[in-house]
């Protein structure tokens, strides 16, 4: 036998296994961790939210709560993937044997723009979240028989309330249009 048919590979010291180990990360949609911190913080975002959401009493109800916040941010990833894959082949369309080589790897800067822009296009708005999340909260706390009308929500649910109005003049119509 020649060297070369007794070399079984992969990588062997656990620093290239560790290197190998994020291959996924680069390379792929299945990447087994997130891909930066923004994913992780969304992660962590919406884990509370669906802790808010569900109260979850038992261990797999919890264990529920976060496979679903995974699978819902892993969601995200791929629709910025399929979202980042149309823009980068609506751009290139001029080009169709450029783009067509890409999707092979055969064109690296290609494949490396489509592979940056699908990791930049996730936006965390932290502020944002925390804003819905409170409106959340607001309405948990009233039942639908202790709205007796727009005196109701204006003394009793100032988020809301403010929600409304802000909205209504962001689309310039009235509330009554808003809520049709």
């Amino acid at each position: 036998m020649t060297n070369k048919t007794k070399y079984i590979g992969g990588p062997k010291s656990k620093e290239t296994k560790a290197i190998s180990s994020r291959n996924s990360t680069t390379h792929g949609l299945a990447a087994r961790h997130w891909v930066n911190n923004d994913e992780q913080a969304l992660f962590n975002m919406t884990v509370e939210a669906l802790i808010v959401d569900f109260d979850p009493q038992s261990f797999i109800e919890k264990l529920l709560i976060t496979k679903l916040a995974e699978c819902s941010v892993r969601l995200i990833r791929i629709q910025n993937a399929e979202n980042s894959l149309f823009d980068l082949a609506t751009v290139e369309a001029e080009d169709p044997v450029k783009t067509l080589k890409s999707f092979g790897n055969e064109d690296k800067g290609l494949h490396n723009t489509f592979i940056s822009a699908m990791y930049q296009s996730i936006e965390i708005n932290q502020e944002k979240i925390a804003k819905k999340l409170a409106i959340i909260k607001e309405i948990d706390q009233h039942t639908i028989s202790s709205i007796s009308g727009w005196e109701y929500i204006y003394n009793n649910m100032p988020l809301i309330y403010r929600y409304l109005v802000t909205q209504c003049l962001q689309e310039n119509i009235t509330i009554k249009h808003y809520l049709l």
